[in-house]
């Protein structure tokens, strides 16, 4: 279990005064759990993110992975190896020049033997779909293709835990698609936590549970078809609803004689 305690960071001053980016933050992510996060720009969710493996260190509260302490220099490998990490951008986390070498990568640095490392790169090749790149250089792969291999390079560490932060931001539409069922095999088949950040109402709703971040707090936390039916708070914090509750929240308040509309009035969320 992930558990955040009054989680505080704040990025130190440069010109005036601090910036704080996480205020005061309580989340519990319970073992296998499936949990999107999404809040407007600037709302803290990659900071909150890199939280929870280590990369960054709060300024007040803890993080807790299974007992172990963020905070803890002792604890941090074995909790990076928990908490993976996947970004928006696979370029940025790829560092071996052929594709079995990435996902080998993190699997040398644990000292693992030598035959059940390659046990393990192939299981992770053949899961992922990607036998046949085995000798490719990663940076040939399309961008689905690089994903697959971010994602295969964190699940060899065997992590309890994967954070997904805009994975599908530079994909085209099929490959955003392709990511969804990929993610709920590793989420149903090896019982790996997920917590998935998105911009995109859309996609949260792949998810059991919904996160809304704003201004550094978390102001909703719950299932996402409940949530993202009150569309009147959603609007109030900038945030999008997937357009089939936009158009039923119109068609009621149009239906209660609150609203008048014209048919061009719907055709910007159809």
């Amino acid at each position: 279990m992930i558990r955040i305690s009054n989680l505080y960071f704040e990025f130190p001053a440069q010109e005036g005064s601090a910036v704080q980016v996480l205020d005061g933050i309580d989340l519990t992510i319970a073992d296998g759990e499936s949990v999107a996060l999404m809040g407007p720009n600037g709302s803290g969710k990659t900071t909150l993110a890199r939280c929870l493996n280590g990369l960054l260190q709060p300024t007040g509260g803890e993080v807790l992975v299974d007992g172990l302490n963020s905070s803890r220099a002792d604890d941090l490998n074995e909790i990076r190896r928990r908490v993976g990490m996947v970004f928006q951008n696979p370029e940025n986390q790829i560092v071996s020049t052929t594709v079995e070498r990435e996902i080998a990568f993190g699997l040398e640095n644990l000292g693992i033997e030598h035959d059940e490392m390659h046990r393990i790169v192939d299981e992770m090749l053949r899961k992922f779909g990607l036998e046949c790149y085995r000798t490719h250089a990663p940076h040939l792969l399309s961008g689905g293709e690089m994903q697959r291999l971010a994602l295969a390079a964190v699940m060899a560490m065997s992590p309890k835990y994967i954070v997904f932060d805009e994975p599908t931001s530079f994909l085209d539409a099929a490959s955003r698609k392709a990511v969804f069922p990929m993610i709920r095999k590793v989420n149903k088949e090896n019982n790996v936590a997920t917590l998935f950040i998105t911009q995109s109402p859309e996609e949260t709703l792949h998810f059991g549970r919904l996160l809304i971040l704003h201004r550094g707090k978390i102001v909703r936390d719950g299932v996402p078809s409940e949530i993202f039916a009150d569309v009147a708070a959603m609007q109030k914090i900038g945030l999008n609803v997937p357009a089939e509750y936009e158009v039923n929240f119109y068609l009621q308040k149009f239906s209660d004689g609150k609203l008048s509309l014209n048919p061009s009035d719907f055709l910007p969320i159809l």
